[in-house]
């Protein structure tokens, strides 16, 4: 399968495994080649008036030895789902690219769901039976402790510490308590201690969440 863009059409700056070929009108033309299934866009390429062929690579396949990690997996797999049209197509079709991500361990958790035939070829109702899945395996005392023990490292930035939180904390289940335990860990975490102390000191702080 092949990805070709220009950093002028998809600002993609990096490669890997590509080669260059030149194209008028543009600096470089990136061909990426890809051995999953993919899913072409037929566009026109901006400023030389020629029909082009975008295919999207999906997520690298899912690593069940890695369950925490469905959550994001599914979300990468859901911007692919919609950067390439798929969700537009029939849901046996959907259905089918998604366990050829999954593998032959999905394929058995699947056929444990022991769905029906209707139920099988419908996206939605097979996702959502895979994120029950997972979420009924998540281990939410040690997700906790992960998050707990969260601090913002020397080389982050105040950003970069708040998006590692939100990535944990989404794993914890806290409910209403969320936007809470978000304010805590950044007041103990973040690396200025003299800021931290005058944190703890106002009672009134709060957290809005995203």
């Amino acid at each position: 399968m092949n990805l070709c863009c220009t950093h002028h059409i998809c600002g993609v700056s990096w490669c890997r495994g590509c080669r260059v070929e030149r194209v008028p009108g543009f600096e470089c033309t990136r061909v990426l080649t890809v051995t999953v299934c993919a899913v072409t866009i037929h566009g026109v390429r901006s400023g030389i008036g020629m029909s082009s062929h975008v295919h999207i690579p999906p997520p690298e396949p899912f690593d069940f030895n890695l369950p925490n990690t469905w959550c994001s997996w599914v979300k990468r797999f859901e911007r692919y789902r919609q950067a390439s049209t798929l969700h537009k197509e029939e849901g046996k079709k959907q259905v089918n690219l998604l366990m050829c991500l999954l593998g032959n361990k999905g394929e058995d958790v699947l056929f444990s769901f022991n769905l029906t035939n209707e139920e099988v070829e419908n996206y939605n109702v097979v996702v959502a039976r895979f994120n029950t899945f997972f979420n009924v395996r998540t281990n939410v005392i040690y997700e906790r402790a992960v998050f707990n023990r969260l601090n913002q490292n020397d080389s982050d930035s105040v950003d970069d510490f708040i998006t590692r939180l939100y990535s944990q904390v989404d794993k914890c289940r806290y409910g209403n308590l969320r936007d809470e335990m978000m304010r805590d860990r950044i007041v103990v975490g973040i690396k200025d201690k003299s800021l931290s102390e005058k944190l703890q000191l106002d009672s009134e702080l709060l957290w809005k969440g995203r």
